[in-house]
């Protein structure tokens, strides 16, 4: 809004003589213009009761017409035009007048505007009571001036406020009143300190004034809100609390009034407010979530930012693919989602229906291993190492993870395993029944239990270099990763690789597993695992599976043949391959790890996946959270990145209401324009005259020449230090000249192309669409940023063409400015966010900015 520059007075005018508004003083003279706007919710009191809205106050009823054909002037106002207004709005509000303990007059301080507003109010009031001296009034305007339109908005929210606290705020500018005025014969008194609002007819009211040019009367009755009952308790004890901004900044800013409010507001219920922050607020790309038990943990955390306790992200898109991904053997620890099955029905219901499938196959208590009694734990951390006690137990606690997202609303596009849990996948796509999956996997665990010592090691090289160095007796394992493989056999031959290993400084890791899983070791046991395998039904997936043989998805014949079964048993686990297909297809999944532990999400951040991608439901052993909370703070994580769930289940029946939090934090940036000093002009010659009129102006031409030095590129480039180039490619191949100087010279090139998503298509080489505004350019920064290679040189050829034209979906215009102008705005803005060191080498390529040589 403007900022006033004052004004001069002038005799008989509408403004104040002293700068001053002095509504119903001696003194009122005029008033004063201020500058300002004002916003208010209305809804039905009925629906604001309902949903647990924070009432403000009430309006009771309302009044509005206008007089100014009765007028004798356009800016005249009228005695009974307004009082016509006030009656009526008594009358609708249904309220007599001496109920009303305050009116918030027009009140502009003018010497005849006040008397005759007085006046029409007494005129009102008197037609329902004869009291005097019981109502006060008062006037915003001395506070803020005249808002002109604004103005009627402003006097109602002061009104709301002083209902809300009970307390009548002073009206200012007031010694004595104007003669013009009778108060002593009127029901009112101006309002001249801070008193306490004490109700002396039943609920607080107070009427608002706000009057017009022309003779437009408008009035409300205001009253105070109805008692509200108290929300109920929470059934949980603790909540989940998220915030988000449009920016970091902002993000941190509103993390931290959050923090401020909840240590000045103990009164206000936990639960209230995170349920106030979830469905009174709207969501913005920048998130962070936290799950607390009381005011001082939650302010805690938000100031703390503990990475273990509070988790940011950045919501990408709007309901991205989740991927349930099911860890193997070796990921169980006893206790695992012990809380989860104290206080989750589903869960609860699906662990005791597998465990009690498990119980009729097994000799000894397996919930006793599973959970055990404190004096038994080492007992039961050594028994869970036994693949035939282990495995199924890992399955049914895989499924009824599975079973309780899906019933939170968190619905898988795709499924993947990691070796025995491609088998809980299968379960879950319904390829076989529960029951036959957990004797599957309980035999599985039987089998390998019977088959002679072996082991396992990881090592650090790719597929193909390690392929040469096994030799006889060793097998590929599993690609993990690119750079990530599994290694089994017998003891004495890992021992020889490992030596082999680390006599060329390769640092491989022992499984702590005494099984060569995955290996012709296994292939004794095969006939058994098919015979079960043939015994029970296999059905279609009726989910995608991504397979372990391959990486591509499962098949109906696969997944209804025993014999993929079986090779998947034996056969290399090629999680790599599981990964990369996954991420071809959408790189902005989200990866939830539905087991125990987190390997599998580490071995996705390994394949590519931004770790904010990658969730795991439960913590890990060493990880001193109750698991509950640590699966509601993973629901928040999950919404955090976009992914749309059921809050019903932590809200519960339970009666919640909306309660005053901080409002948003903006980033605040002044745009005023500093006026400029005002100076004399200098006295200067008048330039010399010229007569010829066909020299009164010129055209610029653009003549060739020969450059008149010699530059040898690849010398010059040569004799650079390496550097890092960012090149924004062109579609006319110039770019791809200049990249491929740039990499003959030794230095890093990477190449954004414009496409129609933001993705990364190659190890150097990104797709970027120019059309969606700068979140793409956040992202190619943040990417740049971690693979820790910051660009230091930028080239800019997206305007490059061979001919001019557009990209569909773009005019001509637009095309220009989205590859162009924005373009290198929003590249600026991105790097800048980053904090990448200054000054930045930008060059800029173009084509058709000027016309040369007469060309059309």
């Amino acid at each position: 809004l403007p900022h006033a520059r004052g004004y001069i007075f002038q005799e008989g005018e509408i403004l104040s003589p002293d700068g001053h508004c002095h509504a119903f003083d001696h003194r009122a003279q005029g008033t004063v213009f201020g500058s300002g706007a004002g916003v208010v919710v209305l809804r039905r009191l009925e629906d604001a009761i309902r949903d647990g809205d924070h009432i403000w106050a009430v309006i009771k009823g309302t009044a509005v017409n206008n007089d100014g054909a009765a007028k004798a002037g356009y800016l005249a106002p009228s005695v009974d035009g307004q009082a016509k207004a006030i009656a009526e709005a008594h009358a609708v509000a249904g309220v007599p007048a001496d109920t009303i303990d305050y009116v918030e007059c027009h009140g502009t301080g003018t010497y005849l505007g006040d008397p005759i507003e007085v006046a029409a109010l007494t005129q009102a009031f008197a037609a329902s009571t004869p009291e005097t001296g019981f109502c006060r009034i008062g006037s915003v305007k001395t506070n803020i001036g005249h808002l002109d339109t604004a103005a009627g908005v402003a006097s109602l929210i002061k009104v709301a406020l002083a209902l809300k606290h009970r307390e009548l705020p002073p009206s200012l500018g007031y010694e004595a009143p104007n003669p013009a005025i009778d108060f002593e014969s009127s029901p009112f008194r101006v309002n001249d300190s801070l008193r306490e609002w004490v109700s002396h007819k039943g609920p607080r009211r107070a009427g608002v004034n706000s009057l017009g040019v022309g003779g437009t009367n408008a009035h409300a009755v205001v009253e105070e809100a109805p008692e509200r009952a108290p929300s109920d308790p929470s059934d949980w004890p603790f909540q989940l609390l998220v915030v988000s901004g449009r920016s970091k900044a902002a993000l941190d800013a509103n993390a931290r009034a959050l923090a401020a409010h909840l240590r000045a507001h103990p009164e206000q219920p936990l639960a209230d407010v995170a349920w106030t922050l979830k469905e009174g607020r709207r969501a913005f790309e920048h998130r962070r979530v936290l799950v607390a038990a009381s005011h001082t943990e939650a302010a805690d955390l938000l100031e703390g930012s503990d990475p273990r306790r509070v988790f940011n992200h950045q919501h990408l898109v709007d309901d991205p693919e989740v991927v349930f991904m099911f860890p193997g053997g070796g990921a169980q620890y006893a206790g695992m989602a012990r809380e989860l099955y104290a206080t989750e029905p589903v869960f609860q219901d699906w662990m005791d229906r597998g465990l009690d499938v498990l119980q009729k196959r097994i000799d000894y208590d397996i919930r006793a291993l599973w959970l055990p009694e404190p004096q038994d734990h080492a007992r039961a951390v050594e028994r869970l190492k036994q693949p035939s006690v282990q495995l199924p137990l890992i399955m049914i606690v895989e499924h009824a993870l599975a079973q309780l997202w899906m019933s939170w609303g968190v619905k898988p596009a795709a499924l993947v395993g990691h070796s025995m849990g491609e088998n809980t996948a299968a379960c879950l796509a319904g390829v076989m029944s529960f029951e036959d999956c957990i004797g599957l996997v309980h035999l599985r665990g039987q089998l390998f239990d019977s088959v002679p010592p072996g082991g396992m090691l990881s090592v650090p090289q790719s597929a193909s270099a390690l392929e040469a160095e096994l030799g006889e007796g060793l097998d590929m394992a599993s690609v993990n990763a690119p750079d990530l493989c599994v290694v089994s056999g017998p003891q004495h031959l890992l021992d020889a690789l490992e030596a082999r290993l680390r006599a060329r400084d390769i640092e491989p890791q022992r499984i702590q597993i005494d099984i060569a899983a995955h290996s012709r070791m296994l292939e004794p046991i095969l006939g058994r695992f098919e015979a079960y395998l043939r015994s029970i039904r296999l059905n279609p997936p009726k989910l995608p599976i991504i397979s372990n043989r391959d990486g591509a998805t499962l098949s109906a014949q696969q997944a209804t043949d025993p014999m993929y079964w079986v090779g998947h048993l034996r056969n290399t686990v090629r999680f790599a391959d599981c990964m990369a297909s996954l991420i071809a297809a959408n790189p902005q999944r989200v990866y939830l790890e539905v087991g125990p532990g987190k390997a599998l999400g580490s071995l996705a951040q390994a394949n590519g996946v931004p770790a904010s991608q990658v969730i795991n439901s439960l913590r890990h052993p060493e990880h001193d959270v109750p698991d509950d909370v640590w699966f509601v703070g993973t629901l928040g994580r999950l919404w955090a990145n976009g992914v749309p769930v059921d809050w019903e289940p932590i809200w519960g029946e339970a009666r919640r209401l909306r309660v005053p939090l901080p409002t948003y934090a903006f980033q605040r940036k002044p745009y005023f324009i500093q006026p400029g000093v005002a100076t004399a002009p200098a006295q200067e010659a008048r330039p010399a005259h010229i007569d010829d009129i066909t020299r009164w102006g010129y055209q610029p031409r653009w003549r060739p020449r020969t450059a008149d030095c010699e530059i040898d590129v690849a010398t010059e480039l040569g004799q650079t230090e390496p550097r890092h180039w960012l090149v924004f490619a062109d579609e006319a191949g110039l770019t791809d000249a200049v990249s491929a100087r740039l990499r003959e010279a030794g230095h890093r090139v990477t190449v954004v192309r414009a496409g129609d998503l933001f993705a990364r298509v190659a190890e150097h080489e990104f797709l970027l669409a120019p059309e969606r505004g700068r979140e793409g350019y956040d992202e190619l920064m943040r990417e740049l940023m971690a693979s820790g290679h910051p660009p230091q040189a930028v080239v800019h050829g997206w305007l490059v063409t061979r001919e001019e034209r557009f990209r569909p979906g773009s005019s001509f215009f637009h095309r220009n400015l989205e590859q162009g102008f924005f373009s290198l705005l929003f590249l600026a803005q991105a790097m800048a966010e980053e904090n990448l060191p200054k000054p930045m080498h930008l060059t800029v390529l173009s084509t058709g900015a000027v016309r040369v040589k007469d060309e059309p």
